[in-house]
């Protein structure tokens, strides 16, 4: 079985971390991976290095307004599926399956939707109109999915939901345990305030003042 993997940018975020790892999870059970960017970008040499295929090719969004380039975008898509004899679409992002909504259904391929960020309801309420639905969508968390399901489902979207939480490797970190007793509590986010480290770091200080067996 092949996996078109498309990512919603060229750069190193927690995302495309996420995808990469997902990537080289599939391969190592004997799927076929192939990664799409929307560019090249400082990602590309990362997943090069570990032997992914990658191909870069422009995600035009399906729009009434410009019949002609969405057409384009379709048709680029059917030939990757078609040269890459894919049977299934991960889509990074909303707007990337928005992209390939109608190339897989003409192939009749299910598509993927990870849905990693929160986003505002206009976008959400507009950026499956008129166009084939996703399959199914992975949230990351069970708060983001709470945010936006709802939306979807006013839109008439009923398409299957499941909750996965983001993978962290950890097997090349030395994680201290000095006590049994004491539990460990941890981050993983890059440096970006809407990571909220404030909100951890005002959460760690009012826990440390009544829990004598936890560590930050």
């Amino acid at each position: 079985m092949n996996i078109l993997l498309i990512a919603n940018s060229s750069e190193i975020g927690g995302g495309n971390r996420s995808l990469e790892l997902l990537a080289l999870g599939l391969r190592a059970k004997g799927f076929g991976v192939l990664i799409v960017l929307p560019q090249s970008g400082p990602i590309e040499e990362s997943l090069k290095a570990n032997e992914l295929d990658v191909l870069v090719q422009p995600c035009y969004s399906i729009s009434l307004s410009n019949v002609k380039k969405s057409v384009v975008g379709t048709y680029s898509w059917v030939q990757i599926i078609r040269q890459y004899n894919i049977d299934i679409v991960h889509a990074n992002g909303c707007g990337q399956a928005r992209s390939v909504s109608f190339a897989a259904k003409l192939k009749r391929i299910p598509v993927i939707c990870h849905v990693r960020f929160l986003m505002n309801d206009n976008y959400l309420r507009w950026v499956f109109r008129f166009v084939p639905k996703p399959n199914c969508f992975i949230y990351v968390s069970q708060s983001l999915a709470d945010d936006v399901i709802p939306v979807f489902k006013s839109c008439g979207i009923r398409s299957k939901n499941f909750i996965i939480h983001n993978a962290v490797v950890v097997s090349d970190r030395e994680i201290v345990y000095r006590d049994e007793e004491i539990k460990n509590v941890g981050m993983v986010a890059n440096f970006q305030e809407f990571k909220g480290h404030e909100d951890f770091i005002y959460m760690a200080k009012l826990l440390a003042k009544t829990n004598n067996n936890l560590m930050f």
